[in-house]
């Protein structure tokens, strides 16, 4: 419901509250209104040092952001800041990675695709063999390539073959570069629609 809305929101600002206040205090001057995108700086700088972990500061810098937003929406702000710039200067921390030491994390060796490949042969419906095919020559993410739509193959002569895959977060694409390889081409041009 709506009340319940308003009270994450109202948790997730209190959460943040001391650190707007110190900014306010310790470096502004004044009320938050008259932050400059350098402060903006200072105050992730602030997050950082924190005790807590890297998930639970990226989730401070979210709500701070969101106040931010909220602020800049209203025209808030006496000096020019604006939402790329927050977005920017309060960016989210990086999440440290333990090593993988699974082993999925090494390389197949000659005996290991064949017996995969010899797997993938083995289903009895050759569109979900190709399917896994392709997850597995191109590394592509299972929705990317479930939807036809959002995908083209490119194989002519200027370009070396590859797949733009369309993304529709944020309308930018990326290439796919396939090796010279007829069989990957053939099974992705068996996947197009007609």
């Amino acid at each position: 419901s709506s009340n319940d809305v308003a009270a994450r929101t109202r948790k997730n600002r209190e959460t943040v509250l001391p650190y707007v206040r110190r900014l306010e205090d310790e470096v502004i001057g004044g009320p938050i209104t008259q932050c400059r995108y350098e402060h903006l700086k200072v105050l992730r700088e602030w997050v950082g040092a924190g005790p807590h972990k890297a998930t639970t500061k990226t989730q401070y810098l979210l709500n701070i952001r969101s106040l931010f937003t909220g602020l800049i929406k209203n025209r808030r702000f006496k000096h020019q800041l604006d939402s790329e710039v927050v977005r920017h200067e309060l960016r989210n921390f990086p999440t440290p990675t333990k090593d993988d030491q699974t082993r999925s994390s090494t390389p197949l060796n000659v005996e290991e695709l064949r017996r995969g490949f010899g797997l993938l042969r083995e289903i009895s419906r050759p569109e979900v063999s190709a399917y896994m095919a392709l997850l597995f020559l191109t590394g592509m993410r299972s929705a990317e390539l479930a939807d036809t739509n959002n995908w083209k193959l490119v194989d002519d002569q200027a370009n070396e073959a590859h797949l733009t895959v369309f993304s529709s977060k944020n309308a930018k694409t990326r290439d796919v570069m396939l090796a010279r390889c007829p069989m990957t081409i053939e099974i992705i041009k068996g996947l197009q629609p007609v």
